[in-house]
């Protein structure tokens, strides 16, 4: 209930299954700098941490750190560092119980198993959208290509005959070139 001005500092914390940022690390905390003084943080009350699972799995995490083990079960990818997190952290194990009893829940089970379906099929209809437009470019490009080639073909064929000596009506009627880029060719 209190203001948020009272409440400092506010951490706002992204667990992404996506990576986002251009950044070799996992894990990035973020801070809110002065364009002109780079070295001067603006707004210190508010911290963004950005968490992205792809990197964390790629790091090949030992667990070493409290964070890492709370990853591993959010994760929930890798049943081995799951059961090592749950040797390493009594919060952890109890946390996992948790998820487990929830999860065994049938009506949970269900929804979550919508909800997996859900995000395959959002991927798969990203993936043929994807695919649909880049065929349509591909296509459209081709036949962008036939117009240029065909167009450099008849200006070719429209030198020659001029160069050969055929009038400009002629060349006209049979390329459907104007009588002006005729003439500057």
């Amino acid at each position: 209930g209190d203001k948020y001005k009272k409440i400092k500092p506010v951490i706002l914390i992204n667990i992404l299954n996506y990576n986002i940022l251009d950044v070799p690390e996992y894990h990035t905390e973020t801070v809110t700098v002065a364009k002109e003084h780079k070295d001067y943080e603006v707004i210190n009350e508010v911290k963004y941490h950005f968490i992205e699972l792809p990197k964390f799995r790629k790091s090949k995490p030992e667990l070493a750190n409290e964070l890492e083990c709370w990853l591993a079960l959010i994760d929930s990818e890798d049943r081995r560092l799951i059961e090592m997190a749950k040797k390493k952290s009594e919060i952890i194990e109890e946390a996992n119980d948790e998820i487990e009893k929830i999860l065994s829940d049938e009506e949970i089970r269900a929804l979550n198993l919508r909800l997996q379906l859900w995000e395959m099929d959002q991927e798969s209809a990203k993936s043929y959208a994807y695919e649909q437009g880049e065929n349509a470019g591909k296509i459209k490009g081709r036949a962008e290509g036939e117009d240029i080639g065909e167009r450099k073909a008849t200006i070719e064929i429209a030198r020659k005959m001029k160069n050969s000596g055929m009038n400009m009506e002629t060349i006209s009627n049979i390329t459907k070139l104007t009588e002006e880029e005729i003439k500057k060719l």
